[in-house]
């Protein structure tokens, strides 16, 4: 079953509070609140209940195709400009390549117990709050890499957008 705090991150990962998940499980806000009090706990049934929900959205997200055994070892990331950015700064405080911090943080994720669920709460949410596919602010940059060697795919966004590099 799951626990307050599985509740609350599943919550935090479809954006949707406490609030919302009283209107689904049919009950006033104050008795939801309550559940998470430190001595509160959740009835049975409505904690049956929003397992299911949970698990609804993680069976939406597992429908995907492994890649061919010949790929395996490489991975691409698709990531857009300001993401990219971000992850190659701490890869840089850490005194780290950016594809071996890029693998470590996979193999991280691949550690944690909850990953799945969370991971598909995550992308449910953005799913559900996804804009129109013409509104989409970055062209992502794709990377290829075996871990220590990264081969740059798209070209990096225009200059005249005044981003700062980490040349």
């Amino acid at each position: 079953m799951p626990t307050k705090e599985d509740i609350d991150n599943w919550l935090k990962a479809i954006g949707k509070n406490r609030k919302w998940l009283a209107e689904k499980c049919l009950v006033q806000p104050g008795q939801c609140y309550n559940w998470f009090a430190v001595n509160g706990k959740i009835p049975k049934k409505k904690l049956l209940l929003i397992k299911s929900w949970m698990e609804e959205q993680t069976q939406e997200v597992v429908c995907i195709d492994l890649p061919d055994l010949d790929s395996r070892g490489k991975m691409e990331l698709r990531l857009d400009y300001e993401t990219q950015l971000k992850v190659e700064k701490e890869a840089l405080r850490l005194g780290m390549e950016l594809s071996a911090y890029c693998t470590e943080a996979v193999e991280w994720c691949c550690s944690q117990p909850d990953i799945g669920a969370r991971l598909a709460a995550r992308l449910a949410a953005k799913r559900a709050a996804m804009p129109a596919p013409d509104t989409v602010p970055d062209i992502p940059t794709t990377f290829i890499g075996t871990g220590t060697h990264v081969q740059q795919l798209a070209p990096q966004p225009d200059s005249s957008q005044n981003k700062p590099s980490l040349s």
